[in-house]
């Protein structure tokens, strides 16, 4: 009985280790420079702000000024088409960009949600729009898609509410009721933030869901970062990305092969740089 329960105990150990070592996260990506894939992107995404991967594994990309989406090629950073919001052009200070199955999503740093349909090339395409109550201070940077509680996460870079002095906030806007929950579904401490990555003011830019994991990715502009926190707000890891690759590092999403895609805005034209997992 003591031999089998050992066993057990060894075995359940063995099963531990080996779940920590399989365990999907920032660790597990190679961040050598000499091992970073990094793409040049056309003058008209010099100003990218966001990227977003489709269902069926296709890269997207859109411009901080305007409502023009652009699909990427993923192995060169080249443009396959742009569609744009339309009948006329819409010229906003989009932040972010979803995806939630077949529907698209851009928010602006005032967090007014748009809501669209994917076009051809050169397709303007009609749209709806949502406010979230999420004013300019707020400033509202990064946006993702929340498949397990069918939700936009929309990460705030500014004002997180008069109780949350000392965090940054990320809120969630829910897609059944087109509504903004009225507290933050996480708390970010800049105290604990500060701490992980020996660097402050942390500001995030862009937000990503990591379907291996259910956990979220939360990319920072201005120290050039990348945390990693639970589906409870909890921060699990944090990353310093090197001042030699990343200049602006505005928009983050995932490959579903796990690659890791992140656009910096650059002085005469964006790029795209993709890390891949340790083997």
């Amino acid at each position: 009985m003591l031999f089998n329960s050992s066993i057990c105990i060894l075995a359940a150990m063995v099963m531990t280790l080996s779940a920590q070592m399989k365990r999907p996260g920032l660790e597990s990506y190679d961040f050598n420079p000499k091992k970073v894939r990094q793409f040049e992107l056309p003058k008209s995404l010099r100003e990218i702000s966001g990227l977003a991967a489709s269902t069926d594994g296709r890269l997207f990309a859109h411009h901080d000024e305007s409502g023009d989406i652009f699909q990427l090629k993923s192995s060169d950073g080249t443009v396959v088409k742009k569609f744009s919001l339309g009948p006329r052009r819409v010229s906003e200070d989009f932040e972010g960009i979803a995806i939630a199955g077949d529907v698209f999503y851009l928010v602006t740093s005032g967090g007014i949600v748009h809501e669209f349909r994917e076009g051809k090339d050169k397709e303007k395409v009609t749209y709806r729009t949502y406010e979230t109550a999420l004013s300019e201070e707020y400033d509202v940077e990064g946006l993702c898609y929340d498949p397990k509680t069918d939700c936009l996460l929309l990460a705030c870079k500014g004002y997180s509410g008069l109780a949350n002095l000392g965090s940054k906030a990320v809120f969630a806007f829910s897609l059944a009721t087109k509504k903004v929950e009225r507290a933050p579904r996480f708390l970010l401490s800049l105290k604990e933030l500060e701490a992980k990555l020996n660097d402050k003011p942390f500001h995030p830019s862009g937000i990503e869901y990591v379907p291996e994991s259910g956990t979220f990715y939360i990319l920072d502009s201005r120290i050039k970062s990348v945390i990693e926190i639970s589906a409870d707000g909890k921060i699990l890891n944090a990353i310093k990305l090197k001042n030699s690759i990343h200049r602006q590092p505005e928009g983050i999403t995932l490959l579903p092969d796990g690659t890791l895609c992140i656009g910096d805005e650059g002085q005469t034209h964006g790029m795209l740089t993709l890390y891949r997992k340790r083997k």
